[in-house]
């Protein structure tokens, strides 16, 4: 692949069959060790090894694994009589790729991987390119160590797109059917949510816009879809003595879910950031943890001591997660033990008739641990709102005004420095 680094010993990949990882011993990417990923296939009772390439250069896990899958099928044409001169991994009839026994010679003929990285997966035509092909090209590319989606993005799309606008082609899509969904949707969930499920399929079709697998108008498109705006200015935070009933209750049923709200708390981190918490993303003698945010973006984060303490007592290697999955993968949503608990405390309704009688607004959830971080320091008069902006790593100052309201008595001791003037 052009890139000659000593990696470790190969690491065999919890999901896919027949792939697997090294890290490299020099070479770092977004604050960790690059990683190679390659497969292995036995032909003829004899084990060998293919090299896709670097999750520097683009790949993730998942790519690799359909670069083997699709070795496989060209490798079983290849018996009944096709063309076998150089091999294919990631397209059959286009992407070709390098073997780690190849000579140099081979090597330059046969490799050149990005290249082809827009061939997976394949579509017939244009014409037919459905919004599940593009869900499905955009949720893969999602789908590495450094992406920003989760497993709600694809949840929530099955269960409202991939049976119904899923299987139409992008071309036959019209707004109205789009606007007929969206107003369903809003009469049984939050605003937010839909507006997550809209996006997801907003950016899904520009995504394969940009890879050039449709060349059409997108049927989510600002011009022909107005999307949900969520009111969130009312939202609950906790008072210092829920928090603390809280995080009692969590310790009883789940240590980690507990350090994991405790966490929140204290640096006002988002569930996908902590879920992303490695070894090496606590430096110990900074007081520094290295957080990658939404869009893979590598950003430090200064916390306290007993923040650090915390975090290294769990004893993890660079490369462990902080808090795994029950695989000792990166976890994918948090658990329901956390609903389970504020429904037991009385803040979050129990049945569905319930919850229908409810602001949803006062609702709880993980991730009003994060809006109670904020919330507390606004109401302490120490910051300003452009410090906490900085704090909430908000990349817009309007998405912290909503937290002006909590810091009044500082605007009227301000106003009234003209009562001393005038």
């Amino acid at each position: 692949m052009g890139m000659v680094i000593m990696a470790h010993k190969r690491i065999k990949s919890s999901r896919y069959p027949g792939v697997y990882w090294r890290e490299s011993s020099r070479n770092r990417f977004n604050g960790r060790p690059d990683r190679c990923f390659d497969f292995c296939v036995k032909i003829d009772g004899k084990l060998k090894w293919i090299n896709v390439g670097w999750l520097s250069e683009g790949i993730s896990e998942k790519q690799a694994a359909q670069a083997r899958k699709n070795y496989l099928t060209h490798t079983r044409q290849s018996l009944i009589g096709q063309d076998t001169t150089c091999q294919t991994a990631l397209s059959p009839e286009t992407a070709q790729i390098s073997e780690l026994s190849a000579t140099p010679t081979k090597k330059r003929e046969c490799s050149n991987i990005k290249e082809h990285l827009a061939a997976v997966p394949q579509v017939t035509t244009i014409q037919t390119y459905t919004l599940n092909d593009a869900v499905e090209l955009y949720l893969s590319y999602l789908a590495t160590d450094t992406s920003s989606g989760d497993s709600r993005d694809r949840n929530g799309y099955d269960v409202t797109f991939r049976n119904t606008l899923g299987k139409m082609p992008l071309s036959e899509i019209k707004a109205g059917q789009i606007q007929q969904i969206k107003t369903e949707l809003l009469k049984r969930l939050a605003p937010a949510t839909v507006l997550r499920r809209l996006s997801t399929c907003r950016a899904a079709v520009f995504y394969a816009i940009k890879q050039e697998m449709w060349t059409g108008v997108n049927p989510f498109g600002r011009d022909r879809l107005t999307m949900p705006r969520p009111q969130n200015k009312g939202e609950r935070f906790l008072t210092p003595e829920e928090a603390k009933t809280l995080l009692v209750e969590l310790q009883k049923r789940s240590p980690a879910l507990h350090d994991m709200a405790w966490l929140s708390l204290k640096t006002g981190l988002r569930s996908t950031e902590i879920f992303r918490l490695q070894g090496a993303d606590i430096d110990i003698n900074a007081g520094v943890l290295w957080i990658t945010e939404k869009g893979g973006n590598r950003t430090a984060l200064h916390v306290s001591r007993q923040v650090i303490d915390k975090l290294a007592a769990y004893g993890r290697q660079p490369s462990e997660y902080i808090f795994p999955d029950r695989h000792g993968g990166k976890m994918t949503h948090i658990s329901d033990t956390f609903e389970r608990v504020c429904v037991e405390l009385g803040w979050n309704p129990a049945t569905p008739q319930e919850k229908g009688k409810r602001d949803f607004r006062k609702r709880v959830w993980f991730h009003t641990l994060r809006h109670t971080f904020a919330s507390w320091l606004a109401q302490s008069g120490k910051v300003t709102l452009y410090e906490l902006r900085d704090l909430m790593r908000h990349k817009s100052i309007t998405m912290t005004e909503r937290y002006a309201h909590l810091i009044p008595a500082q605007t009227f001791k301000k106003a009234a420095i003209i009562d001393e003037i005038l």
